[in-house]
């Protein structure tokens, strides 16, 4: 763990281009044989590395996510309660993992980069998640075409995945605590109620009981 935690720091500080199995050693104080021993070199350093970085996203079993909420599309509440509980999960594995800092910084510079990191991520967990939020769609607005789904899936991942960009190093940030920010259950609320707004969903239904 603490060679895969000094690649993520060089990833995170120096960017993909500075992860070298010697400056690894350096940073994680071993030696270079010692790399080579447990990973066989970069490759698979900066492979078990990624894994490490994504593990939560792909355990989630997104495939299945659909099939096990099947029930909830049948009536207006339900759908309400499939897009709460998506927001839940992805703020969860985005801003409340306690996973390091680099690891979503990681997630965003491999998919940017064709290999075996971004293989990976897809394989494992983008092309899965990516159909069940067309999926998700189109359970709601049956009507809608295919293009719509795929807009709304994208429309749906933006923050999160911006966020991979900057929150990492906002978490590295002198004296930030994430515990201490009362901006993060606003936001969550916000882009709530722009999804259920952009499925024509309403966004008070718990006002209207």
């Amino acid at each position: 763990m603490k060679l895969i935690n000094a690649a993520g720091e060089i990833v995170i500080n120096e960017g993909l281009h500075a992860l070298t199995v010697r400056a690894v050693a350096k940073q994680a104080g071993e030696q270079i044989n010692s790399v080579h021993y447990h990973f066989g070199g970069k490759e698979g350093l900066y492979m078990e590395t990624v894994r490490y970085a994504v593990s939560e996203w792909v355990e989630y079993n997104w495939s299945a996510y659909v099939k096990r909420n099947i029930d909830l599309f049948s009536t207006l509440s339900g759908k309400v309660k499939v897009i709460n509980d998506l927001v839940d999960i992805h703020f969860r594995l985005v801003f409340l993992s306690e996973k390091p800092s680099w690891c979503l910084h990681l997630l965003n510079t491999s998919m940017q980069v064709p290999g075996d990191g971004r293989d990976y991520i897809l394989e494992n967990f983008g092309n899965a998640h990516y159909r069940m939020l067309q999926k998700v769609y189109k359970l709601i607005i049956p009507e809608g075409s295919i293009s719509d789904s795929h807009m709304w899936a994208m429309f749906f991942m933006a923050p999160f995945l911006h966020a991979t960009i900057f929150l990492p190093h906002t978490l590295m940030a002198p004296n930030f605590k994430m515990s201490e920010t009362k901006f993060f259950p606003r936001l969550k609320s916000y882009l709530l109620r722009i999804y259920l707004l952009s499925l024509n969903l309403p966004s008070d239904l718990d006002k209207r009981k």
